[in-house]
């Protein structure tokens, strides 16, 4: 095992920076899922005392037909205009949607931010993932400069290059880790409204908030809905997998940078008695 891992030290390292450019380019990717639990707003500002509001509503926004579509299914919703429908029957989970985000016929204000801020979160969460992974690149660029990957041997900067640099990175990815374990949380307590956001906010679905002509086209729209529900845990989950991978693999690499530095210790007392004969012959 000693000499396949020192003979294979090249790409040991190089899976490292592998694992790390993984990460950012699924960063990329991580919001598709999530983007549409969102709600629109402007900022106001007072012109006397500079205060900042945010604003969140259905005409404050660049694109009035989804905020519309969101705004008006949560007041057919509150006014019982769904009740009598066979898809609302179908779905009692809409009665507690109805307790928990309304006030009457509209969205309380603290379930628009609810929104808002967890959107937040997200955005904050997405740019995290892409600066920890590019962080974790730079170590793995550090190690190479250290020729962690190529030295037959390890000297006390070789050492500390190969424990603290993937213990950044395994530090990064506890984070990330520790963090999508709270946004999952709160993406599964508030599960069936931030979905009807997603589906509403759509582009390619604010028609179905509309109230139909027939009941049939009513229920439909309604099935619909609950149907387009594509916000779950499968993403926090694959990325924490992601993360544990890259985190056990740079465990790894400091295990292998201690282990090296001690297989090598007889070289390198022999390399330093050396140095030090020549020295002394100078």
């Amino acid at each position: 095992m000693k000499n396949f891992l020192s003979k294979n030290a090249k790409l040991i390292y190089l899976l490292c920076g592998v694992l790390s450019l993984l990460t950012l380019i699924l960063s990329v990717a991580f919001m598709t899922q999530y983007r549409n639990i969102r709600v629109n707003y402007t900022i106001t500002t007072n012109q006397v005392t500079g205060e900042q509001k945010i604003v969140i509503g259905p005409t404050e926004t660049m694109n009035g037909a989804n905020q519309m579509a969101l705004f008006t299914f949560f007041t057919r919703l509150g006014t019982g205009s769904l009740d009598e429908l066979d898809a609302y029957k179908q779905h009692p989970e809409l009665q507690e949607v109805r307790q928990k985000y309304l006030d009457g016929a509209t969205l309380t204000e603290e379930s628009k931010l609810l929104v808002y801020n967890y959107k937040s979160k997200l955005d904050n969460y997405n740019n995290m993932i892409v600066l920890f992974s590019a962080l974790s690149l730079v170590s793995f660029a550090l190690m190479f400069v250290f020729s962690n990957q190529s030295r037959k041997i390890y000297y006390k900067s070789n050492l500390i290059a190969g424990v603290v640099l993937p213990g950044i990175i395994i530090a990064f990815n506890l984070i990330l880790i520790i963090m999508s374990f709270g946004l999952m949380a709160e993406l599964n307590e508030h599960y069936i409204f931030y979905n009807i956001v997603s589906v509403l906010q759509s582009p390619n679905n604010y028609l179905l908030a509309n109230a139909a002509v027939t009941a049939e086209t009513n229920n439909k729209n309604l099935n619909e809905i609950f149907n387009l529900f594509n916000c779950n845990s499968l993403s926090f989950v694959l990325y924490d997998i992601l993360f544990a991978i890259v985190l056990l693999y740079n465990a790894f690499l400091i295990v292998f940078a201690v282990l090296k530095y001690k297989w090598t210790a007889q070289r390198r007392a022999e390399v330093i008695a050396n140095s030090k004969i020549v020295g002394e012959l100078i």
